[in-house]
């Protein structure tokens, strides 16, 4: 900047954790702005500068700017929302109908049957499931499981998409049946106009179609 450098150092557990820090050092006390990503699928983003409570956060397009005075050690924290959602597909796409997908953070989560012995192809979730993440470090190099309870009240756990296939070979579902989700929608309801994936409104699931045989 003006023929300055400024390091960033980035301190995170990112993608298992939502905390970002970064220590912004410029070689003496510099006014610019800093514009931090804010991604699609976090839908409430902070950003907090620790010295500086008042320091003014503005938003557009698609990041997080913040206009000040930089001095050496000022310290940036950007938390993301890493609320489990379920992910409901285009009518359009015939094979996602009635189904949903888990996504935490930026990571899509699928059912593998070394973690749900008794199948995958008949997940049924609940109108309102309780989810519960965990950090295995030593589970396919380290990564965040989920757990729910299906509708037919077995526990079932989802792994990160990427990281499937590479324990023992069975069965994988990334979309799995949601109660009260229409396996027939209307393929041309205006409100899918050029949108292909959307997080579930719970408001819009209908009548409760029942738990499935496992």
């Amino acid at each position: 900047l003006a023929g300055k450098q400024v390091a960033v150092t980035q301190q995170t557990g990112y993608p298992w954790a939502g905390e970002v820090k970064l220590v912004i050092n410029p070689p003496e006390p510099m006014a610019f702005r800093l514009c931090l990503r804010n991604p699609g699928w976090s839908q409430e983003t902070v950003a907090e500068v620790e010295s500086d409570e008042k320091a003014k956060v503005d938003s557009q397009n698609g990041y997080l700017m913040i206009e000040r005075t930089w001095r050496p050690g000022d310290c940036v924290t950007l938390q993301l929302d890493m609320t489990v959602r379920r992910i409901e597909a285009n009518p359009k796409v015939e094979a996602d109908r009635g189904r949903v997908a888990l996504q935490r953070g930026p990571v899509v989560y699928c059912f593998e049957q070394v973690d749900n012995p008794e199948g995958v192809e008949s997940i049924m979730l609940p109108r309102e499931p309780s989810f519960t993440v965990e950090h295995k470090p030593d589970l396919l190099g380290g990564v965040t499981v989920i757990k729910t309870t299906a509708c037919n009240g077995r526990e079932v756990t989802a792994i990160p998409y990427y990281a499937w296939d590479h324990r023992q070979p069975g069965p994988m579902a990334v979309w799995v049946y949601q109660d009260g989700k229409s396996p027939a929608p209307a393929a041309n309801d205006p409100a899918w106009e050029g949108v292909l994936y959307r997080v579930l409104d719970p408001a819009t699931l209908g009548p409760s179609t029942g738990s499935t045989s496992n």
